[in-house]
């Protein structure tokens, strides 16, 4: 009844000892550098939508990917094309964080002094969620040791299309 006190108690299997940080997602899209045919079987999978992801490499480096779906930016991307281009990256492991309007990346550039979104929220602007993941770095500044230019892969533009490339530095 209301104002009743409860007891929750919560364990975890002894494979998760050591773990130091752990992550919910909507499903297993690349498993062994495969795609997960099982994770693309409903409508919402094969839907295009802003897709969020997270992968691991065979040499264990993190990537993350964000898709933009507001239909003016981007047209969104089907589940299986996000696990595509995760394995593309070189992800042997990926999830599928969220999908549609919580997709937003956010960044403090080098010389800015606030965070700015650098992405196009499905619903046009930020969204409030419940949880994300923050990457920060405690170093003053670094040598930069090279470039990275986005998309990394070949690609064709046809019939007027237009690509965005980025390039930033790398230390």
């Amino acid at each position: 009844s209301t104002g009743s006190k409860i007891q929750i108690s919560v364990s975890a299997d002894a494979a998760w000892a050591d773990a130091v940080f752990a992550v919910g997602a909507l499903s297993q899209i690349v498993k062994d550098g495969k795609l997960q045919e099982s994770a693309f079987a409903t409508a919402g999978a094969r839907a295009v939508s802003a897709r969020t992801c997270a992968g691991v490499s065979k040499e264990g480096k993190l990537v993350f990917f964000a898709a933009d779906g507001d239909g003016h930016y981007g047209a969104g991307i089907s589940l299986k094309e996000a696990a595509a281009e995760m394995i593309a990256m070189g992800c042997v492991q990926a999830v599928c964080l969220d999908s549609s309007q919580s997709t937003t990346v956010a960044l403090k550039e080098t010389g800015n002094t606030a965070c700015s979104v650098v992405n196009h929220p499905s619903s046009g602007s930020e969204r409030l969620i419940s949880n994300g993941i923050l990457f920060y770095s405690s170093a003053l500044s670094y040598e930069p040791v090279g470039l990275e230019i986005l998309p990394a892969r070949p690609f064709v533009i046809s019939g007027g299309g237009t690509l965005t490339l980025s390039c930033s530095a790398v230390s």
